[in-house]
């Protein structure tokens, strides 16, 4: 390795550059590799729990290299085992989860959700039309009827786009137009 000498001006010091970093620096292909993120990666409980299982024999730091897992992650799986293994024992189907019941940002009220929902359902019945801004009026109005009733924290509900799209994918909604004719069945 060649070393190449250069004065640093803010303090005149002689600074060593080794050359091949500075070759590498400007070769496109290289610089590319380091400058891409890490992938996210997502894993099941039950593969949490194995990696957890190796650990507790071997190490964290044996079990990051094997499963190309960061440390930390391993270290905060090895905290939540317990939580981690209770998942898993409750059903078969919480084994090929990602992650644990319960997380991520609650509901702001249950209650506001199931009114607005009743009303979309009624105003189905009637065959009356209801579009998303329909449904943000309505829940906004529900929202501030609760805020004056004390059921809500004042200010507190927006009824925002964001809002809107989980409130119909938690409810399984979808804005269609009904009609009346049907396609005929192929012969």
């Amino acid at each position: 390795m060649e070393n190449h000498e250069e004065i640093n001006e803010e303090n005149d010091r002689p600074l060593l550059l080794d050359m091949e970093e500075v070759q590498n620096e400007n070769d496109p292909i290289e610089a590319a590799q380091y400058s891409q993120k890490r992938k996210r990666s997502s894993y099941t409980l039950k593969r949490k729990l194995e990696v957890v299982e190796f650990a507790k024999k071997f190490g964290k730091y044996a079990a990051a290299k094997k499963y190309s897992i960061g440390r930390t992650t391993i270290i905060s799986w090895v905290q939540n085992e317990e939580k981690l293994s209770g998942e898993v024992r409750k059903s078969a189907k919480a084994a090929a989860m990602s992650w644990l019941s319960g997380g991520g940002r609650h509901q702001l009220s249950k209650d506001l959700n199931q009114k607005v929902l009743e009303w979309i359902e009624n105003c189905r019945a009637r065959k009356a039309r209801v579009s998303r801004r329909l449904i943000q009026v309505k829940a906004l109005k529900i929202g501030q009827s609760m805020e004056r009733a004390g059921e809500l924290e004042p200010e507190q509900f927006t009824a925002s786009i964001g809002w809107l799209q989980k409130f119909m994918k938690r409810s399984n909604l979808s804005v269609r137009k009904a009609t009346t004719t049907c396609q005929k069945p192929p012969s």
